[in-house]
């Protein structure tokens, strides 16, 4: 049996719901920390940016039954070794949308001061 509806037993909302309210709480601690001047220090433009993104991609690499499968690898790391996030993040970042673009490159294209290094290794 899997220990999911204990940990999230009030999960009622979707995956993108979800990613959206996860950007929404990044962004109200970033703001939140704008009054800390030491904070402010070390704020920029890319670092906001890379962190909403953070946020709203964090469930990107998440699928139906992750928590169960990751606790079947937890036991054994050869079993469902395929499921990993990292792999999942490249296949999403191997997609392309109607116009023929990877999100990567829709994040450039939006995004040009977001490094994708740096969001790609928060990611995972």
């Amino acid at each position: 049996m899997s220990t999911t509806l204990f940990a999230f037993p009030a999960a009622t909302h979707t995956r993108y719901e979800h990613s959206l309210g996860t950007m929404e709480t990044i962004r109200r601690y970033l703001v939140a920390l704008l009054d800390q001047e030491d904070f402010l220090e070390h704020l920029s433009v890319p670092k906001i940016e890379v962190a909403l993104l953070c946020g709203l991609l964090s469930n990107a690499t998440r699928f139906p039954l992750s928590n169960l499968i990751h606790e079947v690898k937890q036991q054994n790391e050869s079993v469902l070794s395929r499921f990993s996030k990292k792999a999942l993040l490249e296949d999403i970042f191997a997609m392309r949308d109607n116009k023929g673009r990877t999100l990567p490159e829709i994040i450039a294209e939006d995004f040009p001061s977001v490094s994708l290094d740096d969001l790609h290794r928060i990611l995972l």
